[in-house]
């Protein structure tokens, strides 16, 4: 995973990408939990988010060729959605909570 906050010129960005995609060259296929199943660039604006893709555009044949899931995504959506998510998780495990705890009161 890689994450760009900040809109890179260029040729930062090109070496940033490659550098990013060279590196899953050697990593083993996916197996387990812990190995590599692609690249995920998390991106805050849409403008570097635009800057990721153009770099995407300009990768050399050698580095295109190469065989990973890629994919730029927006960090602040992603991190909204994952508070929400997690906010809900922790409401409904407070009612079930609360229903156990009003279950024993009443049983005994």
């Amino acid at each position: 995973m890689e994450v760009e906050l900040t809109r890179k010129g260029p040729a930062d960005m090109d070496t940033a990408l490659q550098g990013a995609m060279r590196a899953t060259r050697t990593a083993p296929p996916f197996r387990q939990a812990s190995e590599l199943v692609g690249l995920l660039y998390l991106c805050r604006t849409t403008s570097v988010q635009d800057g990721v893709n153009a770099a995407v555009d300009r990768l050399p044949a050698e580095i295109a060729a190469i065989d990973i899931d890629f994919e730029t995504r927006d960090l602040d959506d992603d991190w909204s959605a994952f508070i929400a998510r997690r906010a809900e998780r922790k409401a409904v495990a407070k009612a079930e909570r609360a229903l156990r705890v009003h279950a024993s009161k009443e049983a005994s």
